[in-house]
Formats: structure tokens, C-alpha cells, sequence
């Protein structure tokens, strides 16, 4: 009662009431364990990191292909000898998946999905370093009545040092057991077989709170289609490189790490009859990631589609899109025209529309031309100087002794014209457009529908 006026709550809005309160301490509770949790397995990595570092600082540190982390010894930790409950309490969502073989039971199996939380200054009490650790992942999987499920996982860790940037380790490399029954070892492609997981007791919990307690959350994951990876590992992490997006194709397209590997590591992987390598997969990943960082944009695949684009154009367009204050140091020095110089032919394949480049086009059929002199013009010091000249000179091999005398005199006059400081390349092709038209039949016939044969003479 309130003055004069009487409210009432009903008992359905009591009930609300209860279950709310009941709700809120439920989640304060949970709120202390998953803190209780966190505080443990903080402390577990703690350890796992000091004995890593220790092993660094050791005189046969374990570099390369050789695992640095005795798994056995890793279940001692009290965070991952109790992995089911921690990962439970950890969760950060479920995704409920079709169960194939339910027994007419539960219709839904959960995924439990758990996130990295530590944070690298966390550490530092007990390790010499406070910034992020780079690691390469991959992943193994088999398909069970669940879906493709864990079967095996490498983990290796970027160690560069001043002769090797990039020294690495290979922090672990564990078979799993998977959860449900085995539909398909999917052989082929992973490499596992049934006398493999013979055998093995290894957990998913176990491996997610393991990484849990060695990956923090600023720490930057690598891998290739990462997504397959932490599906399969049911982990959530923010920071990742995954490979496959970015060396995606200017169309969209993603490349196998074979073909990645194959092209930019010159490296063949997963040659094997018997599936992939996961440890050999992870370091392929590093490996594209390190040199995407120290080479830049370049170290890329290069569209055969966009192949027609040329020098010029390429120029152009640096020199259009960027801010004089951001272009190459080239650009910033040299502000003269380019120059395209040759056949009219050449000119028209290797220079492109106005609209794609700026060069200043002259057509010079061959050595006798009179815009052969245009050369020595543009390289002369002066308003005029071009900030590159890019030339093609024909001659007729028939006359061997006057167009000898020729080249030589344009030669001489080029480095007596030329600056100091300019770089000056010559190449001397005889026989060009038969050598094009050869290796274009050499394409045709080698290639495997082709009833053509090449011979030894060709």
C-alpha cells in the first residue's frame, strides 16, 4: 500500500520475478568459475611459455621440423588434464549441427566454440617478450556422422633471427580422436588411416585448451582457408592471415597452396600418394605470409588475363594513382615524359590506348629511319630529358657489315648522350619472330590433346 493508492503483483509477475533473480545469480556463478577457469589456465601458460622460452635460450634448441612440445607432459597441467570442463565453461557459443545418427535421441549434436582470451602482456611476469607471437596452423580432418572432425593438427612458430628471418619451430604436431564414428579417413587428402587413430586418446578439449593457454588473443594466427582450420578446431581468434585471401586472384579467385607454393616458393608440397602434410601445409603458409610482408603487393600470382598489361602502362598508372609524395623515389626524381620507341606494331602491343598510357610514341620502322635520332634527343640533359626511354631498333641481318658499322655509331652515341647516373640495358635478340612463332608450336604440340609430335631438332 502507497498512500492511497494499492498496487498488486500477480503470481505469474512473481514467478518472473524469481526466475530472473535465479537467472542472474546463475550467470554471477558462472561468471566466477569461467573467472576461477581463466585464473588457472593463465597460470598453465604461464609454465608452457617459460619452458618454451627456456628452450630457446638453450644451446641444442629445438629448431626446424623437430616438435618442441611433449604432449604426455602437457596433459600434467591441471587446466588440460580437466580440458571437458574448461572448455564447457569457456564456451563462447554453440552451433548446433544435423546429427546423422541420433538413435532418435537428441536431433541436434553442438559444436562448442571457445575464444582466445589471454593478452601477451599477461605473460610477462614470466617471459622476455611482450609482443605478439606469429604462428602457422593446419589441419587435418575426417568425416564422421557429425561432419569433418579433427584427426590431426600442426602448429609452428615464426623464430626469425638477423641470418634467418625466417627460422621457425614446430611447437606441435598431435594426432586427435575424433568424437563420433569414422564415415570416411578422407585418405587421399589428409593422410590419415584407420591404424593411425588406433590408438590415440588425445582430445579436442584437450588441444582446444592446450591453445587456449599458448595462443593470447593478440597474438597473429597463419593459415591457409583458416576458417576449415578453426571450424575444425571449434576456436575463435581475431587476428589471422589466411593465405588463401591474400593471394586471392584480382577476380576473386582463390589458388590451391599447392599452386601458391608451386609459383612463389618454388617448392613442390602434398606430392605424397598418401595425403597431405599438415606440418609441411603450416610452414608453406608461414613462408608466403613472411615474404608478403618483407617483398610487399609484387611477391603475388599474376593473372594470366591481365599478362597484356606492359611497362608503360604500369607506370602510368603508379604515377597517376599516387601522391607525388608517396610515389617510388624513381618517380619522385625523374618528373620527364616516357618514351616508346619501335615498330608500329610493337608499339601498338607493348604500349596500349591513350587512355591506359602516357608515353609519348614514335615510330621507327628500323635503324635507317630518321626518328632513330629521337634517341639521343630524349637521353640529352635538358627540359626534354625523359625519365624513361624504352626503344626497339630493327635491323636487317642480310647486311651484316652496315648495320654492324650503324648499331655501333647509335651505341656510342647513347652512352656519350646519356647522364652518369643512368642505367643503360641492352639485349640483342636474332631471330625473334621465329623463336616466338617456335615456341608457340612448342606449346600446341606438348600439350596433351595434341596429336602433334616435337622433335629434338625443333
Amino acid at each position: 500500500v502507497q498512500g492511497n493508492s494499492t498496487s498488486y503483483i500477480s503470481a505469474e509477475e512473481k514467478d518472473e520475478i524469481e526466475e530472473e533473480k535465479i537467472e542472474k545469480d546463475e550467470r554471477a556463478k558462472c561468471k566466477t568459475k569461467q573467472n576461477k577457469i581463466k585464473d588457472q589456465l593463465k597460470q598453465d601458460a604461464i609454465k608452457i611459455h617459460g619452458n618454451l622460452l627456456q628452450q630457446s635460450h638453450d644451446e641444442n634448441e629445438m629448431k626446424g621440423d623437430k616438435v618442441n612440445v611433449d604432449w604426455n607432459a602437457m596433459k600434467s597441467y591441471s587446466s588440460i588434464s580437466q580440458a571437458e570442463n574448461v572448455i564447457c565453461n569457456l564456451q563462447l557459443f554453440s552451433n548446433g549441427t544435423d546429427n546423422l545418427e541420433n538413435d532418435g535421441e537428441d536431433d541436434t549434436e553442438k559444436r562448442i566454440f571457445v575464444p582466445t582470451f589471454l593478452q601477451r602482456k599477461d605473460l610477462l611476469c614470466s617471459i622476455s617478450y611482450g609482443y605478439p607471437v606469429v604462428y602457422a596452423l593446419d589441419c587435418e580432418m575426417v568425416r564422421t556422422s557429425l561432419g569433418l572432425e579433427l584427426a590431426r593438427i600442426s602448429l609452428i612458430q615464426l623464430k626469425p633471427t638477423e641470418e634467418d628471418l625466417e627460422g621457425y619451430s614446430v611447437i606441435l604436431d598431435s594426432y586427435v580422436k575424433p568424437k563420433h564414428p569414422v564415415l570416411d579417413y578422407l585418405t587421399k587428402y589428409s593422410g590419415i588411416t584407420p591404424g593411425i587413430l588406433e590408438g590415440v586418446n588425445t582430445t579436442l578439449e584437450e588441444i582446444q585448451t592446450f591453445l587456449l593457454a599458448l595462443i593470447c588473443k593478440d597474438d597473429i594466427l597463419i593459415g591457409h582457408s583458416l576458417e576449415n582450420d578453426l571450424n575444425a578446431l571449434q576456436l575463435v581468434h581475431e587476428k589471422v592471415i589466411d593465405t588463401a585471401v591474400v593471394f586471392r586472384s584480382s577476380d576473386g579467385r582463390k589458388h590451391s597452396l599447392k599452386h601458391l607454393s608451386s609459383c612463389l616458393l618454388h617448392k613442390k608440397i602434398q606430392q605424397a600418394q598418401c595425403g597431405h602434410d599438415s606440418i609441411e601445409d603450416a610452414l608453406s603458409s608461414l613462408l608466403l605470409a613472411v615474404r608478403r610482408a618483407i617483398l610487399g603487393d609484387n611477391f603475388m600470382i599474376y593473372d594470366k588475363r591481365n599478362h597484356k598489361q606492359n611497362l608503360m602502362t604500369i607506370l602510368t598508372r603508379i604515377r597517376r594513382q599516387q601522391g607525388q609524395h608517396k610515389q617510388p623515389l624513381f618517380f619522385q626524381r625523374n618528373e620527364g615524359p616516357f618514351i616508346c620507341l619501335g615498330p608500329n606494331e610493337w608499339v601498338k602491343e607493348h604500349v596500349g590506348g591513350r587512355d591506359q598510357s602516357t608515353a609519348n610514341v614514335l615510330q621507327c620502322e628500323n635503324i635507317n629511319s630518321s626518328s632513330i635520332r629521337a634517341i639521343t634527343s630524349y637521353l640529352r640533359q635538358g627540359a626534354r630529358s625523359a625519365s624513361m626511354l624504352w626503344a626497339r631498333v630493327c635491323v636487317d641481318p642480310a647486311a651484316d657489315e652496315e648495320y654492324n658499322t650503324k648499331i655501333d655509331s647509335l651505341l656510342s652515341s647513347v652512352f656519350d648522350t646519356s647522364a652518369t647516373n643512368t642505367v643503360i640495358l641492352i639485349i640483342i635478340q636474332v631471330g625473334y619472330d621465329e623463336a616466338k612463332n617456335l615456341y608457340k608450336q612448342r606449346t600446341a604440340a606438348k600439350d596433351p590433346r595434341s596429336t602433334l609430335g616435337w622433335s629434338q631438332t625443333q
